[in-house]
């Protein structure tokens, strides 16, 4: 094939990224399909994992929100006791205002890495097509419409020609390279929303809502109380895809630049590092589950539905889809972009504050390497499964 000039490429990429960034959906969809093309890459099943969790979280706030309407009495018909005690009891602790904004800031959040990390992982796409391009395509990064971190552009460059040479990499949870590169992902992804949502004043993404409550109280909400959870199903074998148990991860501080690294870097060494059987196990559910639509039921059909009626308390829990589906109109908007509570996402954006090479504390050198001491995950039955966010 002949190389199509730089700005057809950009154009492609520019083009790819608004279509995936629609939603948590679109978002989660992608990130797999890069892991299965370049499974060297493996950070974007790492996104991928980490993604459907940020859905089924959405999924909890919209039944929250749900229930709210129930409590205040603005539903018809309304609800009867002992259930609107037992979901005042529950959600006595929330306004409705602060599971929108928990929203918000989620979906925000995730934007803003894929609207990030989507060029350069079409760049390694395209650089692998023509590599005597690579060095041009990462280079293109910095420069708009892109304008990524120098720091993630040199580790690209870095991983890229090691990768080449040693064949992709065809076992890489051997490779140290992988883990390395994976960590810089992470660094570099943390870095895009430490100033622009997590500690930013002007709530210049967060919009409104932001403006409401502030962004430390809705920091406050997700990792109050070591409550927000991650999860990740186990198949129950490599022939039988069904989730067996769960993989559960306790966020404790969501605060600091460096315990949101810490988190990914865990996750990492106790999804992917731990034995061959666990993470071909983890891939096996992936593998056979692709469809998330943020609704748990993708992973525990038996204890939750999307089923308008499991509302109320008692039986399966309600867990509606992210985004509406031909079946289902309980979820969030399809296009969060295209709504008004959305759209300044897709104005022009923040410029990235400063580089991580730059920020002062930046422990780069110990985030790119192995955790001496990482924090473990807990294997949970399926049967003993409680309530996992807030």
């Amino acid at each position: 094939m002949s190389w199509p000039g730089l700005e057809t490429v950009k154009a492609k990429i520019l083009s790819e990224r608004l279509l995936g960034n629609f939603n948590n959906v679109t978002r989660t969809w992608y990130y797999l399909k890069v892991y299965e093309k370049h499974p060297e890459l493996a950070w974007s099943l790492l996104a991928h994992l980490v993604s459907r969790n940020a859905g089924y979280q959405m999924s909890d706030l919209k039944r929250f929100e749900y229930w709210k309407t129930f409590i205040n009495g603005a539903a018809q018909p309304p609800i009867s006791e002992p259930f609107r005690t037992i979901l005042k009891e529950a959600l006595d602790h929330f306004e409705t205002v602060e599971i929108q904004s928990i929203f918000a800031f989620l979906e925000t959040g995730n934007y803003l890495i894929y609207h990030d990390v989507c060029p350069q992982l079409e760049a390694y796409d395209w650089a692998k097509q023509y590599p005597d391009h690579a060095d041009e395509l990462f280079d293109m990064l910095i420069s708009p419409p892109f304008d990524c971190d120098r720091f993630i552009r040199d580790k690209w460059k870095e991983f890229y020609h090691n990768a080449k040479s040693q064949g992709w990499y065809p076992e890489w949870w051997f490779e140290p390279a992988v883990e390395r590169h994976s960590f810089a992902l992470i660094i570099n992804e943390q870095n895009q929303i430490e100033d622009r949502l997590v500690h930013d004043p002007h709530n210049r993404y967060l919009g409104k809502l932001g403006a409401v409550i502030g962004p430390q109280r809705i920091i406050e909400l997700i990792g109050s109380r070591g409550k927000t959870k991650l999860l990740f199903p186990v198949a129950k074998s490599l022939s039988d895809s069904s989730p067996d148990h769960l993989l559960i991860y306790t966020v404790d501080d969501f605060s600091t630049l460096g315990s949101r690294i810490d988190t990914g870097r865990d996750l990492f060494v106790g999804l992917f590092k731990q034995t061959d059987l666990q993470r071909n196990l983890i891939e096996r559910w992936v593998m056979s589950h692709p469809l998330h639509m943020g609704t748990r039921t993708n992973y525990n059909p038996l204890n939750y539905s999307t089923d308008f009626s499991a509302l109320w308390p008692g039986g399966q829990t309600f867990s509606p889809p992210v985004i509406q589906t031909s079946t289902s109109s309980h979820g969030w908007p399809r296009f969060p972009g295209a709504t008004l509570r959305y759209a300044h996402l897709h104005l022009k954006p923040v410029p990235l504050p400063i580089s991580v090479m730059d920020r002062s504390g930046a422990d780069v050198l110990r985030w790119l390497s192995t955790p001496s001491s990482p924090k473990p995950l807990v294997s949970t039955p399926l049967s003993e499964q409680d309530e996992i966010f807030l």
